[in-house]
């Protein structure tokens, strides 16, 4: 028997609470075959996160290439993505290939953390900000199937508006 295929579109957790490292680790619980594609990389503790550094476009591309020759997903996850539109230009172009369901998990919560800190990559582009975290969420949403914002999120962002 197939294990179910999940693919996880997001940046990678240094600290490894969160973003691929969290997913891998759902998926491993329950029986899933996982591929991750990493769209930042990120060093950060309990405190908080000091640096993001973006994947350049050509390993995005790479790393999306290897997981197709691997077999479709059965389902994606986008986590955490950068403020960056070419890169979320990127994501929409490969969400609309797929017949998959498209789990959406915003973490607004670093994205406010970020925003104000001021952090950039070091790329110079800026990480995060909460207004344009926002938009790219609306961008996004015509590909998604579920947004999985949670209680914590959301009164967030409402205290901020």
């Amino acid at each position: 028997m197939t294990k179910p295929m999940l693919w996880s579109l997001c940046a990678s957790d240094s600290r490894g609470g969160a973003g691929m490292q969290a997913v891998i680790a759902q998926g491993a619980l329950h029986n899933v075959e996982c591929r991750s594609i990493v769209t930042a990389l990120t060093a950060q503790s309990h405190q908080g996160v000091a640096m993001v550094e973006p994947v350049s476009h050509s390993m995005l591309e790479a790393q999306w290439l290897a997981a197709v020759h691997d077999g479709k997903p059965d389902a994606v996850v986008v986590g955490w993505l950068p403020a960056n539109e070419t890169l979320i230009d990127w994501v929409i172009d490969k969400l609309h290939t797929l017949t998959c369901p498209v789990i959406r998990d915003p973490v607004l919560s670093a994205t406010h953390t970020l925003s104000n800190t001021g952090i950039e990559s070091v790329t110079g582009d800026a990480v995060s900000g909460f207004d344009p975290a926002i938009d790219m969420l609306r961008a996004l949403i015509p590909y998604v199937t579920v947004i999985t914002v949670s209680y914590t999120h959301l009164r967030a962002h409402e205290t901020d508006s």
